[in-house]
């Protein structure tokens, strides 16, 4: 009987997980273009973890780009994207930025929980709690 070959995840797919810079950018790259014209709810996402890859690697301007780009694209569940970028901002030293994103997600109005528990985090990971 034939063994079957179990393939490694390659750098875009949910379970492949990146150790090396050279990795963190090849993942981030193709998480830049996945699913971009498409017009489904999986860009924003894609878009967000991207930039926090880019982030990890020191290029800071091209994530906080993404993160805009993906503010525009809005993504399925409204708020969490805000949250996500608000974090970055912190960890930029963005504060006023960051607590603004935090507004904008709250005026959305946002009925996933999950919403405001990103938002909790990012605050307690950057002492407001």
């Amino acid at each position: 009987m034939a063994r079957k070959r179990r393939h490694q995840p390659r750098p875009g797919h949910d379970n492949f997980i990146p150790v090396t810079d050279a990795q963190r950018r090849a993942h981030a790259d193709v998480l830049a273009a996945a699913h971009a014209g498409h017009g489904c709810d999986e860009h924003a996402g894609a878009l967000c973890q991207a930039a926090e890859y880019y982030t990890m690697l020191g290029e800071h301007e091209l994530a906080d780009k993404l993160f805009q780009e993906a503010l525009d694209d809005g993504g399925p569940i409204p708020g969490s994207v805000h949250g996500f970028y608000a974090s970055f901002l912190f960890d930029q030293g963005r504060d006023t930025e960051a607590f603004e994103m935090i507004g904008q997600a709250r005026r959305l109005d946002p009925d996933d929980p999950d919403v405001f528990n990103i938002i909790g985090e990012t605050l307690l990971a950057h002492d407001h709690p």
